[in-house]
């Protein structure tokens, strides 16, 4: 695999009465509770699949990654058991478009034999040689991805637009104070390309280890929830608004703030400050994503640096954002 000792390879086949951890290596810890979270997130729990579904997520401090498919009438050598099944992928690193290379690897070569040794083989050798391969589609070379590149390549500029500056400013607030927010998206697919764009409104605050996708409003999540405090999560359809300081529907591109997240309603001369930073950022010459998260983590470390002689409006704001950051220290 990427020679990192805590990652780990899981099988998972949906059957009834539920989902069965056929074979996992070397451990995804306790598998009795890990199973039916894991299983629902990598949508082996929901309706047909009509064609093999990536989605990614995060579980008890790792990033799991997951291709799961529909059972085919020709794959005869599956028990008549299974439904549907996923190959997943544990790892501490975020990096969507690796972990989906590497899992398309890891399924054609499962399909071809129908065994775990299929994928036992191509994880010892990911780990000795960083390379895997099966038959039917290209090659997996792990120095092909860079981690760092990941945290960019996400619809970041797209967003601001649909979203506009006051909504862009709030998240951007929310995200510097550890607020909890929540996003509400239908389609998988959707609800992760927002998700892995907030955090780079506050790139000093390193919000890609609280992202929280694909959460069901069952106890083993919301106990995570729960633990988490601050958390960027997204939801299906619904939201209890005990769950959220700052809520996002991905559908209409609405943001508003619950009683509790009343203070991420920024001062206008604030949002202004995001607004300008995000002209600055769209006009830059290097362009994309980074431009944009570049340019807003500038006007954060600006405004942080008018503390004691900002605008009065900004106390509120700044007096929280400083608590926010010793938490951050002591943690």
């Amino acid at each position: 695999m990427s020679g990192l000792p805590d990652e780990c390879v899981a099988l998972i086949e949906a059957e009834s009465p539920g989902p069965r951890l056929s074979w996992c290596y070397p451990s995804i810890g306790d598998a009795a509770d890990a199973v039916s979270v894991l299983a629902a997130r990598a949508q082996l729990l929901g309706g047909p699949l009509t064609k093999p579904t990536f989605v990614w997520f995060r579980w008890k401090s790792k990033f799991y990654y997951a291709l799961a498919k529909e059972r085919h009438k020709n794959d005869i050598l599956l028990s008549d058991e299974v439904k549907r099944y996923a190959v997943l992928v544990g790892s501490p690193v975020f990096d969507p478009e690796r972990y989906q290379a590497m899992l398309q690897v890891l399924m054609r070569a499962y399909c071809a034999e129908w065994s775990p040794i299929a994928l036992l083989q191509r994880v010892l050798t990911l780990a000795t040689k960083g390379v895997a391969s099966a038959p039917g589609g290209a090659d997996f070379h792990r120095k092909s991805y860079s981690a760092e590149t990941a945290k960019t390549a996400c619809p970041l500029g797209a967003m601001i637009k649909r979203i506009g500056a006051e909504g862009i400013a709030t998240l951007w607030a929310a995200i510097l104070l550890r607020a909890r927010v929540a996003v509400v998206a239908e389609e998988p697919t959707a609800q992760l390309d927002v998700l892995r764009c907030l955090p780079l409104l506050a790139t000093q605050r390193s919000a890609w280890e609280s992202l929280q996708p694909l959460c069901a409003l069952e106890p083993p999540q919301l106990e995570e929830l729960q633990r988490a405090g601050g958390y960027v999560a997204g939801f299906v359809t619904f939201v209890p608004v005990e769950l959220y300081d700052v809520l996002l529907d991905a559908r209409s591109g609405e943001v508003k703030c619950s009683v509790s997240g009343a203070h991420l309603s920024l001062p206008p001369s604030l949002v202004g400050a995001v607004k300008e930073a995000l002209k600055k950022g769209s006009a830059s010459m290097e362009g994309g994503e980074k431009a944009l998260a570049d340019a807003l983590a500038a006007k954060t470390v600006e405004i942080l640096a008018h503390k004691g002689n900002a605008p009065a409006e900004w106390n509120d704001f700044l007096d929280r954002l400083q608590k926010a950051e010793a938490i951050g220290a002591a943690a």
